[in-house]
């Protein structure tokens, strides 16, 4: 990419001077960090070692960032292999592509041993890596990418978050296509793969490309002292945000924000490679904190603590690299600015004197020597001679030509500049100079249209290439001599080079160009005026600021910008700096009011410089408008005062307690708890510290102690006895906080004697109501045992006339049928139907109150075995279905057996009733939750309306009449039963003509293994068994 001259952008470690000795004779410290240099000599070999040595550190990053994974095994959210093969590809070209397609195969054949998906993944890594560097070179500058703001957000979006899409496509799809992944789980992986290479991109690729490009470091010894410092506050916040250094302040405090002004510190001292290295190690750091659960991101579990660990992280690194491009293009523009400007004055003072010098000394020589010649004619040959010594004399190229064009003589100086030899141009047309290299179209309009018309012409410009001696411009000068003795003429030419004085104004053109652009960006209103007061220069800040446009404020005075009131004083300053030099505001910030164009006023903050140009003295001003800062200043007071009316509605108090001088301040509610009146500043400790009630000052004391010595929080409750007497509840919390001197503890207190005595109040009427509530618990349980008695023998009672009523209509129906009316025969089977009907309600009503009533034996029972016992009772019905019956892994649970083989069986029981025609699909789940499991039994039947989930599981309810579906309605009611007597809940969801999934939870077995993933279903056998069919 190409760039104006002097505007490329380095590190200051980088610039040329760079690397001098520091003012005040500090020595440099120079090393270099080890680059990758390749011993070999022949081509084919170091580019196979390259290759190598690329796909092996791939390889190695590759195993680490997998080392994170948590969806799958193939996905991480940490992925810094992206950023290396970027960086190599940006640093080493194209052909670095195959080491990057074999360290990403290779991570990923020894991880998932899949072949074809294998090669996916490294198919799409290395498509990433290789269309990033093509978009960054292409649009961004490539390598140096990092030098300008611009560049960095475009290989933020096209590197960091367009390529890294074709990796997370082509990846996730190749697990999915492989059995690997499920395509349900495709959006998750995705985001995750994606979001792991962006960090990756965002953070390992900047510090590959800067410090691969720039591997040489020299610092000055006291920047190694700054270094060691910027190393240890990012350790330290690093392990402060996300680390155990103050433990439980990551959770309960955001100290997120402290990441930022370490690496904004690097980026300001040192430089891009610097702050990328500050923001990858400090990424490092967190990466280590949140995977042991700590840091402020720690709360959204394992992998999404990563991702957003990874967006946080990439941010950063943005934000960072962004801020150390613009601070090296504005420290290397005004430096760039300052130098050129004083050179460029200096070379255009210089080249101005010496040219008018040198035209002078031209032409008094010539004068006196075409003088001396023409007095002297009968002395010509001495004459001559002197006029060749006088002309062999001048420095600038002289050359004269006959009427003809022909030369005729030259001085040393033109052979010299010209680099031509006397015996090549000696009677020659001035054409034929230099192989016809003097054909000049200027020289030919000089000489043969302007020169005759006129005998004298000054100052004509040419610019020509000369061989041996470049480009250069010329100032021609040239006069026509007329002979006393000879009709002919001869044509005098001098020639000035202008070159450099040509280059120094094209260079101060460029620089003050270059100040307006930075003037011109700023966001700060910079004005400058002259010695009078007048306004010289008016940035397009200091046009929004005040509402001036540049043309005009410019020519008027820059009082014009304040109040009236601000006008003889700033005459008056003024004044007294152009008579004695003293410098009441200049060199110093100042705040006052400004004025707008609309006569509005404004708060101001004012910087102000005075400097000179020659005899000129000129003055800038940076002005910034703190409208916002003062509004912000007057709602923080207002806050403050918002915050005492606050804690004396509260009766909380804030206090600071400097625990070195044994002294306290204190909010004007903590002297009002205590019975004080209110002292500002600080006060004696032992003011508010004898009022501790006697009884528990050493409580106090001790809590004190324990927390200045060991930097614990302080979480305390007290009595203190006030000056008049009354005795009050203080509850006080604080934090110690360690500076660089002693401690301090920071914290507050509030009176909770009201909550004390509303605390007794609560004890007394607690204990008042625990009576009671065993009271009516212990009657409670008497009357639910005399129900339970009473339903168990009035169902035994009902069997013995049921079992007669049927015994006597079953005989009456044998003998009688077909001998009496059909309207008889319909009447007998109608009662022989209801007594069976009635016998199987009350068989239910037994079964529910024995599930009731009976005593459970809990146990830690294998889910596997209750599941066979279930299938091996319901076996008549799997013959007659030829269902179907699969189940995962089924963990081991705390609970009856005996009443958990009876749920099982009523649930699987149902799924077989209420099936449609095709072959009935039954599946058994299980899921870990915390101290719980929870399982599922889901078929493919009847399904039902959602109106109906709660009703299903009472008593004696039925969505069938039993023409359609056999049964009482008590099983459900009775799985309700089983599921809340072991502690867990039961419930049902469901489709009509999809199916129903009925899901229950269960207490854990303290020695059961946890489930893993589902494992491959098949069918079941009728005794339960894994593996075969029912």
């Amino acid at each position: 990419m190409r760039r104006a001259p002097g505007l490329l952008l380095r590190d200051a470690a980088t610039r040329p001077g760079a690397h001098r000795p520091a003012r005040g004779g500090s020595r440099l410290v120079s090393w270099r960090i080890p680059s990758l240099r390749i011993p070999a000599s022949d081509p084919a070999t170091r580019q196979a070692l390259l290759l190598g040595l690329v796909a092996l550190i791939y390889f190695l990053s590759g195993k680490l960032g997998l080392s994170f994974a948590e969806l799958n095994g193939s996905v991480s959210a940490v992925w810094p292999p992206s950023g290396i093969a970027l960086g190599s590809l940006l640093l080493f070209g194209m052909r670095v592509w195959p080491a990057i397609f074999a360290g990403a195969f290779l991570v990923n054949a020894t991880n998932s041993g899949s072949v074809p998906c294998s090669l996916g993944i490294a198919i799409g890594n290395t498509l990433e890596g290789v269309i990033g560097a093509f978009l960054v070179n292409r649009f961004a500058g490539g390598p140096r990418v990092f030098d300008r703001p611009r560049d960095i957000f475009k290989f933020a979006v096209l590197a960091g978050l367009g390529s890294t899409a074709v990796s997370a496509t082509c990846g996730v799809s190749s697990l999915a296509l492989a059995g690997l992944a499920r395509w349900t789980h495709y959006g998750a992986l995705w985001l995750n793969w994606w979001i792991g290479d962006v960090g990756g991109d965002l953070l390992v690729a900047p510090f590959v490309i800067l410090w691969g490009s720039s591997p040489r470091v020299r610092w000055p010894r006291e920047r190694l002292a700054e270094a060691a410092a910027l190393l240890l506050s990012l350790v330290l916040v690093g392990h402060l945000v996300f680390g155990r250094l103050l433990p439980g302040t990551s959770h309960r405090f955001p100290l997120t924000f402290l990441c930022l002004p370490v690496p904004i510190w690097a980026a300001f001292r040192f430089g891009r490679r610097e702050a990328a290295t500050a923001t990858l190690v400090l990424s490092a750091i967190a990466v280590r904190g949140t995977m042991k659960d700590v840091g402020p991101f720690s709360s959204a579990g394992y992998n999404g603590s990563l991702l957003l660990l990874a967006l946080f992280t990439s941010v950063v690194a943005v934000t960072v690299l962004t801020v150390a491009a613009v601070v090296a293009d504005r420290v290397l523009t005004v430096a760039a600015v300052v130098a050129d400007r004083r050179r460029i004055e200096q070379a255009v003072r210089s080249a101005y004197a010496e040219l008018g010098l040198r035209f002078q000394r031209q032409s008094t020589d010539l004068s006196r020597a075409i003088h001396m010649l023409r007095a002297q004619v009968s002395a010509r040959t001495r004459a001559e001679r002197y006029a060749d010594a006088i002309v062999a004399t001048i420095r600038e190229p002289l050359l004269v030509l006959d009427s003809d064009l022909r030369v005729k003589a030259a001085n040393p100086a033109f052979y010299r500049f010209f680099r031509i030899t006397p015996e090549s141009a000696q009677n020659r047309f001035v054409y034929q100079l230099g192989s016809w290299n003097w054909d000049i179209p200027d020289l030919r309009r000089l000489l043969e249209d302007f020169l005759p018309q006129n005998r004298t012409l000054e100052g004509f410009e040419v610019e020509h290439t000369f061989p041996g001696i470049g480009r250069r411009t010329l100032i021609l000068n040239a006069q026509q001599i007329v002979q006393d003795e000879s009709p002919s003429r001869l044509i005098l030419l001098a020639f000035l080079d202008i070159t450099e004085r040509k280059r120094a104004e094209e260079a101060l053109r460029i620089s003050v160009e270059r100040f307006r652009a930075v003037a011109e960006t700023a966001a700060d209103a910079i004005i400058s005026a002259n010695s009078r007061g007048d306004i010289v220069f008016f940035n397009g800040a200091a046009e929004r600021i005040f509402g001036y446009g540049a043309g005009e404020a410019i020519g008027q005075p820059l009082r014009t910008l304040l109040p009236e009131r601000h006008h003889e004083a700033n005459r008056l300053d003024l004044e007294r700096y152009l008579a004695t030099g003293d410098r009441l505001v200049l060199g110093k910030t100042v705040e006052l009011e400004g004025r707008r164009s609309d006569g509005s006023e404004f708060p101001l903050e004012l910087s102000l410089t005075g400097w000179r140009v020659r005899s000129e003295v000129y003055f800038t001003a940076i002005a910034r408008d703190i409208s916002e800062r003062k509004a912000a200043e007057q709602k923080l007071e207002e806050s403050r005062g918002q915050l005492e009316r606050a804690q004396a509605l509260a009766h909380l108090g804030s206090w600071t307690w400097d625990v070195a001088k044994e002294r306290i301040a204190a909010s004007p509610e903590t002297f009002q708890i205590h019975g004080l009146e209110p002292r500002p500043g600080w006060i004696d400790r032992s003011a508010i510290a004898d009022l501790v009630h006697p009884q528990d000052r050493a409580m106090f004391g001790e809590a004190a102690r324990r927390a200045r010595e060991t930097g614990e929080p302080l979480d305390l409750e007290f009595r203190i006895i006030r000056p008049d007497g009354v005795l009050r509840w203080l509850h006080t919390r604080a934090e110690v906080e360690t500076g660089p001197g002693a401690a301090r503890i920071e914290g507050t207190s509030q009176d909770i004697t009201e909550r004390k005595r509303a605390e007794q109040q609560i004890r007394q009427l607690n204990a008042e109501l625990e009576r009671r509530v065993q009271e009516r618990t212990a009657e409670l349980e008497r009357s639910n045992n005399e129900l339970q008695m009473f339903a168990t023998i009035a169902a035994h009672d009902l069997q013995e006339p049921l079992r007669t009523v049927t015994a006597y209509t079953q005989m009456l129906a044998k003998r009688y049928r077909g001998r009496l009316d059909p309207a008889a025969d319909e009447l007998i089977a109608f009662a022989t139907e209801g007594a069976t009907w009635m016998h199987q309600l009350i068989d239910g009503l037994l079964q529910y109150s024995r599930v009731g009533s009976a005593k459970i034996q809990c146990e830690s029972i294998d889910g596997e075995r209750v599941l066979a016992r279930a299938l091996s009772n319901l076996r008549r019905a799997l013959d007659e279905t030829r269902a179907v019956v699969t189940h995962d892994e089924l963990p081991r649970v705390q609970g009856d057996e005996s009443q958990l083989v009876l749920l099982f069986q009523n649930l699987l029981g149902n799924a077989l009733k209420f099936r449609r025609r095709a072959v009935p699909k039954i599946h058994v789940t299980a899921h870990g939750q915390g101290g719980e499991w929870k399982l599922g039994i889901r078929d493919h039947g009847l399904g039902m309306e959602p109106q109906h989930l709660e009703r299903i599981f009472a008593i004696f309810q039925r969505l069938h009449g039993r023409e359609e579906f056999p049964g009482t309605g008590i099983g459900l009611a009775i799985c309700k039963r089983i599921v809340e007597r072991h502690g867990g809940r039961i419930w049902a969801e469901s489709e009509p003509g999809r199916g129903s999934t009925f899901w229950f939870t269960l207490p854990g077995a303290e020695t059961a293994a946890g489930a893993g993933e589902s494992s491959a279903s098949s069918v079941a056998s009728t005794a339960g068994g894994r593996g075969s069919e029912a």
